[in-house]
């Protein structure tokens, strides 16, 4: 099955039959009227697709022509939606406070499961959540409850307060845990996993949690953007364990969900970083992660140096 990404980085944007992005394989054109998202046929009529004073702008084709990405700033800030083609199923992709524009389709990522070597790591961390978290550096938003880690969050504090494993940069790296979403504050993506995290150079993070049309996420914090490279759609329900799997080996980025690919995408911005656990608008629980990594790992002590992975 192949995987498509909406990122904003224009030099990916290949694969149109059209020089002019926003027209499609049946010379349909996208275009803003009034603010919001119009399709007009050649020699024919004009379709309105959105509705409820959108403030649309830069709207885009995919790549197969059955969809349309598009920036709305009706919230106040500008935020990247999808649309299909007739007007049916309207996607809000991302939701902060920062200015999310420029938006384009990326290239369709072919066979990336071949691409990207299956991952082969070592045992590094674990964490059942049992006993204590003296491995991790965390808020008291995060705490211990009946062998399970439970956070609650309100707003969107994932650059700033994630609970972090300790001392520890990882480069490549396996992270699996189950999620329980119990209460949701804001229809997206709310509970997951950060990768390679710096809070001001930026990190990687794959999420859970949203309604049902928008089941899971990857994210990429570029230091001041949120930027959305892969995303995909599916059922999601709340007080369900989910199995959640992010595996990232060197610009491969694959989010699995119940052991199922679900998101892909090839970015190399960052190249190490710590890991963690993060919560959106939410409560949820966490348990039993388990991190594999390759051979070498980076520990911060007053000289960082490179060791040798050993078994947990």
């Amino acid at each position: 099955q192949s995987l498509r990404a909406i990122t904003l980085d224009i030099e990916k944007n290949t694969q149109f039959q059209s020089a002019n992005p926003n027209v499609n394989f049946d010379k349909k054109t996208v275009i803003t009227f009034g603010g919001e998202i119009t399709v007009k046929i050649q020699g024919e009529s004009t379709t309105q697709l959105t509705a409820n004073n959108m403030q649309a702008t830069s709207p885009e084709w995919s790549s197969d022509g059955k969809k349309i990405c598009f920036i709305s700033s009706k919230d106040g800030d500008e935020d990247i939606y999808v649309i299909d083609e007739n007007g049916s199923n309207l996607m809000q992709l991302t939701n902060n406070e920062s200015n999310d524009y420029n938006a384009r389709w990326s290239p369709v990522i072919e066979g990336i499961e071949e691409q990207a070597h299956k991952f082969e790591g070592t045992l590094f961390f674990k964490d059942s959540f049992d006993s204590n978290l003296e491995r991790w550096s965390y808020f008291p938003n995060w705490n211990l409850q009946n062998g399970e880690l439970s956070g609650y969050v309100i707003g969107d504090t994932v650059v700033t307060e994630p609970i972090i494993v300790k001392d520890i940069d990882y480069s490549n790296c396996q992270i699996e845990t189950k999620i329980k979403v119990t209460q949701r504050f804001e229809p997206l993506n709310v509970a997951g996993i950060v990768v390679r995290y710096n809070p001001q150079k930026g990190f990687y993070k794959l999420s859970i949690g949203g309604e049902s049309k928008n089941s899971i996420v990857l994210l990429k914090y570029d230091g001041n953007d949120w930027i959305t490279l892969s995303y995909s759609t599916g059922d999601f329900a709340l007080n369900r364990w989910y199995k959640v799997r992010f595996e990232i080996q060197d610009n491969f980025l694959k989010g699995y969900l119940d052991d199922e690919l679900k998101v892909a995408a090839i970015d190399d911005q960052f190249t190490e970083g710590k890991i963690g656990l993060h919560l959106s608008d939410s409560m949820a629980n966490f348990d039993d992660i388990k991190v594999y990594t390759t051979k070498k790992v980076y520990l911060q002590n007053q000289t960082q140096k490179t060791v040798e992975v050993k078994n947990f």
